[in-house]
């Protein structure tokens, strides 16, 4: 059995590039919280540290030690700056190709939007992304449900 595709024109390119563009934003935000939080657990660990070294408690003083290194390591090891840096630079590249759609057609949109190197995307993200495109394209009635770790992720990013 044949499916029929209809031919893909301008306004679903756009579309997509305007997704693209959401999910890069919801994944810069995510990791920028993310690495404002080890900051913040770092500093944390840090006082704690320096406070059990002053109460003179060895056995509090290597948990304290512990549970930095800990988070440092994970900090080090995941790098959410990194990450949101990552995601800035491709929603950049993005918008421009979005800034200049007015000049390009649908197959030169497709053709730029390829030549730009996505980072990885968190699963949980794509979907509230895509309905929060098509709510601002006025379709409304395709949104897709979300579950609860859709959500969730949502109302964290």
């Amino acid at each position: 059995m044949t499916v029929y595709n209809p031919p893909r024109d301008k306004d679903e390119a756009i579309r997509d590039l305007d997704y693209v563009i959401r999910l890069s934003q919801r994944h810069q935000r995510l990791y920028n919280r993310i690495a404002g939080l080890m900051r913040f657990l770092e500093l944390l660990g840090g006082s704690a540290g320096i406070a059990v070294a002053i109460s003179g408690s060895p056995g509090a003083l290597k948990a304290a030690g512990a549970i930095l290194a800990v988070i440092a390591c994970s900090n080090f090891a995941f790098d959410p700056s990194g990450r949101a840096r990552d995601h800035l630079r491709t929603g950049q590249d993005y918008r421009k190709v979005r800034a200049r759609v007015a000049d390009l057609d649908h197959g030169e949109i497709d053709r730029r939007r390829n030549l730009i190197l996505e980072p990885d995307y968190i699963e949980g993200l794509r979907a509230p992304s895509w309905n929060e495109m098509m709510r601002t394209h006025g379709f409304s009635a395709s949104a897709r449900p979300l579950s609860k770790w859709q959500r969730f992720m949502a109302a964290i990013a």
